[in-house]
């Protein structure tokens, strides 16, 4: 039986979502299309602030659950699966980046794949990588 890694995506736009119907783009185009193509891939949840984004989303993925801000994702997916996620792909804009990954960090999942540029600034990288290096988080 193979391992499933419980994962979620913050962000539902472009990158995170709707590249994924892109016929112009070598497909997977989005994080959601590239996850939900590994069998080993639980997509347990998503949030986003745009509502209309998080709505297009769900339509596509109706087993995963749905949050509007990543407070409520982390803390009620941590709940519901009785451990920590596994996997937190962060495709927000980069102005959110240090935010939400040290967020993110906090809840320790295995792996956080964020979007690139990981960071506006070296000083954000920075801060960003000693809190992963403190709770033993990859990125």
């Amino acid at each position: 039986m193979a391992i499933k890694y419980n994962t979620c995506i913050i962000g539902v736009g472009r990158i995170g979502f709707s590249l994924g119907f892109d016929k112009k783009r070598e497909q997977p185009a989005s994080h959601t299309m590239a996850l939900k193509a590994n069998k080993n891939i639980n997509l347990c949840a998503a949030c986003d602030t745009d509502l209309q984004a998080l709505e297009l989303w769900h339509k596509y993925n109706r087993k995963s659950n749905v949050y509007t801000d990543c407070d409520s994702l982390f803390a009620k997916e941590t709940k519901r699966l009785k451990r920590k996620l596994d996997i937190v792909v962060i495709a927000v804009n980069e102005s959110s980046h240090l935010q939400i990954t040290l967020k993110a960090i906090e809840y320790e999942p295995k792996l956080i794949i964020l979007e690139k540029p990981v960071a506006l600034n070296v000083k954000d990288a920075q801060i960003i990588q000693n809190e992963c290096k403190k709770h033993n988080v990859k990125i």
